[in-house]
């Protein structure tokens, strides 16, 4: 394999994982959707119906966003994607690409994170540990805990 070869399939590689971790935080424990995650919280959180309440609306504003954002993120990945079939990942194209996809992802890890911390205002103490401790092992799923 040629180093253009080499190189162009590792920012492939890179594109890929990287997009697959975002989508792993997104939803490592939840699924895919509001609903699956208003389910998870009910089975481990014993959620209030005053809670439910106010946390339910927040889950439906979290998840357009989210859709919003993984939509964004698979048209960056496309962009990605064509700029690299040129085969020059040094090229303006391919790192404005990159770099779009880059702000994408972390503003979808952001705003999952900020999500959670909005709703952990609405819980209990233990409510909450349940939540944290759920939000740091999506994070590092590997991290072993004493």
């Amino acid at each position: 394999m040629n180093r253009t070869a080499w190189v162009l399939s590792a920012a492939a590689i890179a594109a890929v994982v990287s997009v697959s971790i975002t989508l792993l935080l997104g939803h490592r424990h939840s699924g895919n959707s509001e609903a699956e995650l208003h389910t998870w919280m009910h089975e481990n959180l014993n959620l209030s119906a005053e809670q439910d309440g106010i946390l339910h609306p927040l889950e439906q504003v979290f998840e357009k966003r989210r859709l919003k954002l993984h939509e964004e993120i698979e048209q960056a990945g496309n962009q990605l994607g064509a700029a690299l079939r040129k085969g020059d990942l040094q090229s303006q194209e391919a790192q404005d690409a990159l770099s779009h996809l880059d702000r994408l992802q972390a503003d979808l890890r952001r705003a999952t994170l900020e999500h959670f911390f909005v709703m952990k205002d609405h819980l209990d103490p233990a409510q909450s540990e349940k939540l944290l401790e759920w939000v740091a092992e999506s994070i590092s799923p590997h991290e072993h805990r004493n």
